[in-house]
C-alpha cells in the first residue's frame, strides 16, 4: 500500500513441546508377549454316545497354560451358553436326548475371549417307555 511503513515486531517466545513420558509399567505390559491359551474338551469325547436316563451330562475341558486369572470359563451347547464357572468342569442336568454341539471358551473380566475349544458332537441315549420288551 502507498505510503505504508515496515514496523519491526519484537521475537515471538516459543518453546518445543516435550515428548510425552511413557510410563514404564505400561511399557513393560506391553512388550510382554500375549499368552497363547490351548482349550480342548477331554469328557464327552467327539461322537461319543452317553447313556442317562436323567439327562446328567458332566463335561470337562483342559485349559494350557493352567491360569489362576479372574477369567472364567463359559460353556455353550448348541450355540447358547448354557453354564459359566470359574473352572474348566460342567455339570449339567436335564439335557434332552439326542446329538449336541458343545463347546467351551475362557473369557477375562472385559469379556475377551481368550481361548475357545474347538467343537465336539456328542449323543445322548435316554431309554424310552416306547420300545419297552413284550
Amino acid at each position: 500500500m502507498a505510503g505504508a511503513e515496515p514496523v519491526a515486531l519484537p521475537r515471538i517466545n516459543s518453546a518445543d513441546s516435550l515428548a510425552p513420558k511413557t510410563n514404564t509399567a505400561q511399557a513393560s505390559k506391553s512388550d510382554r508377549p500375549e499368552v497363547q491359551y490351548q482349550l480342548s474338551i477331554l469328557f464327552p469325547k467327539s461322537q461319543q454316545t452317553l447313556r442317562d436316563n436323567q439327562g446328567n451330562i458332566t463335561v470337562v475341558a483342559q485349559m494350557e497354560p493352567q491360569t489362576t486369572g479372574a477369567g472364567i470359563f463359559e460353556l455353550y451347547m448348541d450355540t447358547e451358553l448354557v453354564a459359566a464357572n470359574p473352572s474348566p468342569r460342567f455339570e449339567l442336568t436335564e439335557v434332552n436326548r439326542g446329538a449336541h454341539t458343545i463347546e467351551v471358551r475362557y473369557v477375562d473380566n472385559s469379556g475377551k475371549v481368550l481361548a475357545s475349544s474347538p467343537s465336539t458332537e456328542f449323543f445322548l441315549h435316554q431309554a424310552s417307555v416306547l420300545n419297552r420288551p413284550q
